[in-house]
């Protein structure tokens, strides 16, 4: 099962070794993407540790035509961990926000994951 839920930033630093700053870099970066101030983010290293890739969900746009792109989002995953934190760029009282996703039934991780629900409210589960 894979549980979803979306937390502040400064609140998921600690399940990404204290990076707030990369964090909130990225998140700025992306925001601006998606309001068309930006066309690039600003790392051409791999960062150890660390898969981030960038995806998009195309919308169709009628016959003959191709799809438009929707807003963009990153997914950064921890390698051997069994999360990840999607970037949408969006806002949530001001403050920027992440969907973080847990994809195991590790009673450690979901004990850690359960502590984010309480203060944040629900989860989104899906199977």
């Amino acid at each position: 099962m894979t549980r979803r839920i979306e937390v502040p930033l400064p609140d998921l630093a600690p399940w990404f070794e204290d990076r707030l700053e990369f964090l909130n870099t990225l998140h700025e970066v992306l925001r601006n993407i998606n309001f068309g101030r930006n066309d690039h983010l600003p790392y051409y290293e791999p960062i150890e540790g660390y898969t981030i890739y960038m995806m998009s969900e195309l919308g169709p746009r009628g016959s003959g035509r191709p799809p438009s792109v929707g807003r963009w989002q990153l997914v950064i995953e921890p390698r051997d961990k069994p999360y990840q934190l999607a970037l949408q760029g969006r806002l949530k009282d001001k403050r920027p926000v992440g969907e973080l996703i847990l994809r195991c039934e590790t009673p450690e991780w979901v004990a850690r994951f359960d502590q984010l629900v309480e203060e944040y409210g629900r989860s989104q589960n899906q199977s």
